[in-house]
């Protein structure tokens, strides 16, 4: 899904990769929204923090949120701690 962060240029999980890469492949939450905002220059609301959260869950197999499709995101440390990184 394209989004309103990057005018629709990038979709949300394809934003995630990119802040993950820039941050050497894994990193927790706080790290992948400071790097998401210095990317996009918008400051995230609660509401576009948890939209990035449910993206990563979605492609992530390590979570019940998984939608099944491409498995790119994997939990570091182990659910719950909200440390994630690229497979």
């Amino acid at each position: 899904m394209r989004n309103t962060l990057t005018n629709g240029e990038m979709t949300n999980a394809e934003l995630v990769v990119k802040a993950l890469q820039n941050l050497g492949g894994q990193a927790p939450y706080s790290e992948i929204y400071r790097e998401i905002e210095r990317i996009t220059g918008v400051s995230l609301t609660d509401g576009l923090m948890a939209g990035i959260r449910r993206e990563i869950h979605h492609f992530s197999s390590d979570s019940s949120g998984y939608l099944g499709k491409d498995d790119i995101f994997y939990s570091v440390d182990g659910i719950g701690k909200g440390v994630w990184g690229l497979r």
